[in-house]
């Protein structure tokens, strides 16, 4: 793992080459517009793609039952889900589930869970992107510290476990 500070992870991968990875934290609600992604890193991630909340909102309903029903919206719990790239078979985005609904903090547990998903596939390199893990940039937000609520403290020690073709960015 390689810890960025200061820098904003969106205008960082925007013109990299070779096959990117951007990790996205966010919750698991799910309305009529797409995942909710209005604050902190989902809401850059939002910006910076417009597609992305219908897109993983169609995932999220195809793949998941909802763990709860807020009429009309649903709250999904997925950990860590690829949602592709529409027309860049070199890169993806991966949701790293941080909340289960935006209105409240993150849950250190799913934290903890989505950060170890997410290592043992960037470990493994399962993406089909490059022959291998080590091609492969992995490009996360630091998780859960800014709307999420939590103390740096306590993530840290899991985000020091990811390996070294994961670049961790901190505003």
């Amino acid at each position: 793992m390689k810890l960025f500070k200061g820098i904003d992870m969106f205008g960082a991968v925007r013109d990299l080459e070779g096959p990117q990875v951007i990790c996205v934290t966010t919750n698991g609600v799910v309305t009529k517009d797409g995942l909710v992604m209005g604050a902190g890193a989902a809401k850059g991630a939002r910006d910076a793609f417009p597609w992305l909340p219908l897109a993983a909102a169609k995932l999220l309903i195809n793949l998941f039952e909802p763990i709860e029903t807020y009429t009309p919206d649903l709250v999904f719990e997925y950990g860590l889900q690829n949602v592709g790239f529409p027309d860049r078979l070199d890169r993806q985005i991966f949701l790293v589930q941080t909340k289960r609904h935006w209105k409240e903090k993150s849950d250190p547990e799913l934290v903890e869970e989505a950060l170890m998903r997410m290592g043992c596939w960037c470990a493994d390199g399962h993406d089909g992107m490059a022959d291998g893990p080590s091609a492969i940039t992995y490009h996360l937000n630091f998780p859960a510290i800014g709307r999420g609520g939590l103390p740096r403290s306590m993530v840290l020690p899991w985000v020091e476990k990811l390996p070294d073709n994961v670049f961790v960015y901190e505003l």
